[in-house]
């Protein structure tokens, strides 16, 4: 497997554009589309503030699709960044979770003591189990992220599919 950040990568070796289990980039970004698709839709209907984010998602995701079968590189690209978005906005929960572990302010032991005795190691170790859920869903975004980044790479350089200043 080929690293995205190294130079001058030989795009006409077929092994660069291949992912999970040996599939296409293209495969692989259609498949992360309609799992981002479904994520939003859950997160639309969740009843929370994530609702507006599930709506962009749902949109930069459907355009994924559309990038797809029309083969136009621009159209990976509000995918990116919104992907991008959520991966800092995970960074910063994750460090906030780790902050919040060490020093338990007063407003998160009031909060979750509110609801049931719960003593200081058990809101620790509720926020480094939520800590390393966090990290997991990292993992899985940055690497979503590199996936559509080379499909995006595929259509872009390969194809010769338009990118932003070839409308």
């Amino acid at each position: 497997m080929y690293s995205v950040l190294t130079r001058n990568q030989d795009i006409n070796n077929p092994d660069y554009f291949k992912c999970c289990c040996g599939c296409h980039v293209k495969q692989g970004a259609l498949t992360i589309a309609i799992i981002s698709i479904v994520g939003g839709f859950s997160q639309l209907f969740s009843g929370n503030v994530f609702g507006l984010y599930g709506i962009v998602v749902i949109a930069a995701s459907s355009l994924v699709i559309y990038a797809d079968r029309k083969e136009k590189a621009w159209a990976y690209i509000p995918y990116l960044v919104v992907q991008a978005l959520g991966i800092i906005g995970y960074l910063v929960i994750i460090v906030l979770l780790l902050v919040w572990a060490i020093t338990l302010p007063q407003w998160l032991i009031d909060s979750l003591t509110k609801q049931g005795t719960l003593t200081h190691d058990q809101i620790r170790a509720a926020c480094y189990i939520a800590m390393v859920i966090l990290i997991i869903g990292e993992a899985f975004a940055i690497w979503f992220w590199s996936i559509v980044f080379r499909a995006y790479r595929y259509m872009r350089e390969v194809l010769g599919g338009p990118s932003l200043d070839d409308n």
